[in-house]
């Protein structure tokens, strides 16, 4: 479905919603008609409720619809779009009038910049609507895209070898340089478009795998990695220096040939 049908069905279905929408809202803010009264959670409010109700997915055919939606709209949108989209079509409206192709902003790590892999990105979106607690699905999610070589299980219908790569860190930049160097490839070449493609159906495999996991929890979210965690000791929030502010791996951009450079003492 195209991004301007998917936004004409979106604002239509606010249209029809109407003053029984308003109403809604205004019952969940405590103003106007209470829970259990006959205009209790109109379309409009159900929509707005976080989190979506959820019912557990297929990682493998997350995988495949990923893989398929990428060419039209990017990593971003090839995650976000299977996962969310098949707890829509379960719910029903107004949940299927929801706008998907507003994230095909996250191709390339966000509109080419090369910053948050949007697989990634589209996949922290999905959790924040399917999930009850969306920040220990996202750290584990992260964790893992970081330590594992990707694509780990290629969707079916690529032209191209599969080649993993360890991409090292969660940026669009990292990732795509770590699969240049292990393919010998450029990075804009059809085999990397189609590498991003099943990159995205990996993801989209591993975000269903989660979600699944919270709601039988089953749920276990990694520790940073040794290294990392050492040097948050100093440098994050709560070390003596304290002028770091995230949980992404440190090795790949800071190099012990940099610490050298610089007189950074041995760790």
């Amino acid at each position: 479905m195209s991004e301007a049908t998917d936004r004409r069905r979106f604002v239509a279905t606010l249209t029809g919603i109407g003053v029984a929408g308003l109403a809604g809202l205004a019952a969940a803010s405590g103003v106007g008609p209470q829970p259990g009264s006959p205009q209790d959670q109109p379309p409009l409010e159900r929509l707005c409720r976080l989190p979506w109700p959820y019912r557990e997915q297929d990682a493998g055919a997350a995988a495949q619809r990923a893989f398929a939606t990428y060419p039209r709209g990017g990593c971003m949108l090839a995650v976000f779009d299977p996962i969310v989209r098949t707890a829509a079509e379960r719910l029903g409206a107004p949940y299927t009038a929801f706008p998907f192709g507003m994230f095909t902003y996250g191709a390339g790590g966000v509109a080419g910049w090369g910053t948050p892999c949007g697989a990634l990105n589209g996949a922290a979106a999905a959790f924040s609507l399917l999930s009850p607690q969306p920040t220990g699905l996202i750290s584990a999610l992260f964790a893992w895209y970081e330590r594992e070589a990707l694509p780990e299980a290629p969707p079916a219908g690529l032209r191209y070898p599969n080649v993993p790569a360890v991409a090292g860190s969660v940026l669009c930049h990292a990732s795509i340089a770590a699969w240049c160097r292990a393919s010998g490839k450029r990075s804009n070449s059809p085999e990397r478009a189609e590498r991003c493609g099943a990159l995205s159906g990996s993801v989209a495999a591993k975000a269903v795998t989660l979600l699944n996991a919270q709601a039988t929890r089953t749920l276990v979210v990694p520790a940073p990695d040794q290294a990392t965690a050492a040097c948050l000791g100093c440098h994050g929030a709560q070390g003596n220096l304290g002028n770091v502010a995230g949980r992404m791996t440190c090795a790949p951009c800071h190099t012990p040939s940099e610490f050298a450079a610089s007189g950074h003492p041995k760790v």
